[in-house]
């Protein structure tokens, strides 16, 4: 793997097992998870939500000098909008980290999150806060790190994955159901099944 990663292992062992019983095509579930609240972070933004109604935003500029990389991610929580918690949630590395592994001042680290965060709110200042989420998890986690995954250990077998969650007029219908029908409680709520 040229880019090792967190979370290769099941496309791994999908792919191979795969290929070892004669499939050269399969269908992959990517996207339906982040479309649908699949993960631990749409239930978690409502607890970030109320946090930080509670606690001012510039109170968790004080983790910034926190020794712990743990404690450190609670500055995420100074972003505003959805951005921060989500970082403060699905984040592996703080700030002074990514400032260290590229060799920039962690100012600058800083400055970029506060743009792509003004990106995203001004782009998608329509949708609710668990579609929102939807668009994190989709651009942020599944682009960057489960498409490549799925990439890579495919072709390691031989074998090739078809996304359909990631058809375009499903995305866009997707978003346009009501966040309260796609979750409950916040467990996922819609389970689609493509033939």
């Amino acid at each position: 793997m040229d880019q090792p990663s967190t979370d290769f292992i099941n496309s791994y062992f999908i792919c191979k097992y795969a290929k070892e019983v004669g499939l050269k095509v399969v269908l992959g579930g990517l996207r339906a998870d982040e479309l649908f609240g699949g993960y631990n972070s749409f239930a978690n933004m409502a607890k970030y939500e109320l946090l930080r109604k509670w606690i001012p935003a510039t109170t968790f500029k004080i983790f910034q000098f926190f020794k712990k990389d743990k404690y450190q991610k609670a500055s995420f929580l100074t972003i505003p909008g959805l951005m921060g918690q989500y970082l403060f949630n699905r984040g592996i590395l703080c700030p002074r980290e990514i400032a260290h592994i590229l060799c920039i001042p962690e100012s600058k680290i800083w400055t970029l999150l506060s743009d792509l965060n003004e990106q995203y709110e001004s782009e998608f200042n329509t949708l609710d806060a668990f579609n929102k989420a939807c668009i994190l998890e989709g651009d942020l986690y599944m682009q960057n790190q489960l498409l490549k995954d799925s990439d890579y250990m495919s072709m390691w077998h031989g074998a090739e994955i078809h996304v359909p969650y990631l058809d375009k007029e499903l995305i866009e219908l997707a978003y346009q159901i009501n966040s309260g029908i796609k979750a409950f409680e916040g467990q996922k709520n819609i389970y689609l099944f493509m033939p």
